[in-house]
């Protein structure tokens, strides 16, 4: 699932937070979104 966050969100930041929290997410610089995110399931 690919999620484009709202301008000012910073997806760095919240991979930081979502790893911290056992939850894996690709951000920005890494996916495909400039200021999104990819979340995997499974």
């Amino acid at each position: 699932m690919w999620v484009e966050l709202p301008e000012g969100c910073d997806a760095l930041a919240l991979h930081q937070q979502a790893l911290t929290a056992g939850i894996s997410l690709a951000p920005g610089p890494v996916s495909r979104l400039r200021n999104g995110l990819s979340a995997v399931s499974g």
